[in-house]
């Protein structure tokens, strides 16, 4: 059953705020810049004196500029790749295979309902993933694929 969560306004606001500025960070905007294009698109200049619906046209207009995209550290490798032999082993599979760690992620979540394979418990878990990307290589070695 899916837990829905209430957004109090004050938590929008915040959350609004905040995805300006990383916007205007990802789009390389400094302050004056930021403050022009908030003015152009909604007639203030201050990003906190702004409504819900000016919030969401500045939003808007940042994503149309290309912000807004994932953030870099939001995927990829693990950070606690050295820490978990395991995960050398499931990086070693992903490179054999030219697979980006996403497909890794993409298992463990249909197996284990677990996000990120990095996030796996137990020893069992990640021997899972490791004999699916495993079996997969094989398949691929077999048709003649292995890195495609």
């Amino acid at each position: 059953m899916a837990r829905h969560q209430v957004i109090l306004p004050g938590d929008k606001r915040k959350r609004d705020l905040a995805a300006i500025h990383a916007g205007a960070k990802q789009l390389n905007l400094d302050e004056d810049t930021r403050r022009d294009l908030i003015e152009r698109i909604t007639g203030q200049r201050s990003a906190g004196d702004l409504d819900d619906a000016g919030r969401a046209a500045v939003l808007k207009e940042m994503r149309r500029l290309g912000a807004g995209g994932a953030s870099h550290r939001s995927r990829g490798k693990p950070r606690n790749l050295d820490v978990r032999p395991m995960l050398k082993r499931v990086e070693q599979l992903l490179t054999a295979m030219q697979l980006p760690w996403s497909y890794a992620d993409a298992i463990a979540q249909r197996f284990y309902k677990i996000e990120r394979c990095a996030w796996l418990k137990t020893h069992q878990q990640l021997a899972g993933v490791i004999a699916a990307l495993d079996a997969e290589y094989k398949r691929r070695v077999q048709r003649g694929t292995e890195g495609a």
